[in-house]
C-alpha cells in the first residue's frame, strides 16, 4: 500500500508541477502582450500627433519623438515616409524601405520585427511599427521605435522559484530572441540544439517539438541536462510573428512546493515500520510468555 501510495503521490506531484508550469507560462505570455501592446499605444499616440500637424518631417513631430525616447522604452524612433526614408529622432537619416515590418506598417497593420542584436550596445532589439494615417484616411508614412526586448525577459517569471528557472523567447524556427540564462545564448543556436544535448525523458520528441513551434501549438518535456531532471513549458506568445515563450526549470526547484508531500509520507512510512516492529515484539513477548506456561503446567 505504501509504495502504490508513493508511486500515486509522485505521479500527482509531477501533473500539478505541470498545471502550475504551464498556467506561469501562460500568465507570462498575457504580461508581454501587455508591455508591447503599452509600446504600441505609444506609437499610435505619436502617429496621430503626427497626422495631426500634416506633415512627417517637422521640428515640433522629432521633438515629440526624442521626448518618449528619453522617457519611455524605445532606444531611438524613426519617422518614416512613403518611399521608406527614415528620420530619426537623433537627427539620423535612414532607408528601411527594404525592412518587412515597414512593409506590413504601411498596408496598416502594426509590425514587430525579427530580434536585432545592436551593434551599440550590444542588446536584443525588436522594431515596433504602427501607421501614419491622416484623417481622410491617406498613408502619411510609418513610425517606428526600436524597443529593447532582452530587457523584457529580465522582468518574466523574476519572482518564480527563487530566481532559479530561465525563460526563453523563441521564434517559431526555434532561434533564441532573448533569455536570462547565462549559458544557453552562447551554447545553442537554437532551441532544438539544447533538446538535442538533453536525454529525454517524458513529453514531446524532438519532431513534435519542431511541430508545436511551426504551428504555435503549447507543449513540454522532461529531460536529464547535466545529471539533473529539466522542465520544460513552452506555448505561443500570441503575437503574429510566431514567437514562442517557453519556461525552463529543475524538477527539484519546480516541485518543492510539494516536497512536504514526500517527506510526510517518509514519517509515516517510519511511524508505520516502527509500529510493526513494537507489534512484532509484543507477538513474540506473549509467544514466549505461553510457552513459558504451557511448559510449566506439563
Amino acid at each position: 500500500c505504501m509504495i502504490f501510495f508513493i508511486f500515486y503521490e509522485k505521479n500527482s506531484v509531477e501533473e500539478q508541477t505541470l498545471l502550475s508550469l504551464r498556467s506561469n507560462v501562460e500568465q507570462q505570455c498575457d504580461y508581454l502582450n501587455s508591455v508591447i501592446d503599452t509600446q504600441f499605444s505609444t506609437l499610435d499616440g505619436l502617429a496621430r500627433f503626427v497626422a495631426h500637424q500634416g506633415k512627417l518631417v517637422d521640428a515640433d513631430n522629432l521633438l515629440m519623438a526624442n521626448a518618449i525616447v528619453s522617457t519611455g522604452k524605445f532606444s531611438r524612433i524613426l519617422l518614416i515616409s512613403p518611399s521608406g526614408v527614415g528620420y530619426a529622432n537623433d537627427g539620423a537619416i535612414t532607408n528601411v524601405g527594404y525592412r518587412d515590418y515597414f512593409l506590413t506598417a504601411l498596408s496598416g497593420a502594426r509590425a514587430v520585427s525579427d530580434p536585432l542584436s545592436s551593434s551599440v550596445d550590444s542588446e536584443t532589439k525588436v522594431v515596433l511599427a504602427v501607421p501614419i494615417h491622416s484623417e481622410d484616411g491617406q498613408t502619411l508614412g510609418v513610425v517606428s521605435g526600436a524597443f529593447n526586448i532582452g530587457q523584457v525577459s529580465e522582468f518574466l517569471f523574476s519572482g518564480l522559484y527563487n530566481g532559479r528557472g530561465h525563460p526563453l523567447l523563441v521564434t517559431s524556427g526555434g532561434a533564441l530572441i532573448s533569455t536570462t540564462s547565462p549559458t544557453l545564448p552562447t551554447q545553442y543556436d537554437t532551441i532544438f540544439d539544447y533538446y538535442a544535448s538533453m536525454e529525454p525523458l517524458v513529453g514531446a520528441g524532438a519532431d513534435q517539438i519542431r511541430q508545436d513551434f511551426a504551428s504555435g501549438a503549447s507543449g513540454h518535456f522532461f529531460a536529464r541536462y547535466n545529471g539533473e531532471v529539466q522542465y520544460m513549458v513552452y506555448q505561443s506568445t500570441g503575437l503574429d510573428n510566431g514567437w514562442m515563450m517557453c519556461y525552463t526549470v529543475s524538477g527539484s526547484e519546480a516541485s518543492a512546493d510539494y516536497s512536504f508531500i514526500f517527506r510526510d509520507v517518509l514519517y509515516l512510512g517510519i511511524a508505520f515500520l516502527a509500529g510493526v516492529l513494537l507489534l512484532l515484539i509484543s507477538m513474540i513477548h506473549i509467544s514466549l510468555g505461553d510457552r513459558r506456561r504451557l511448559l510449566h503446567q506439563a
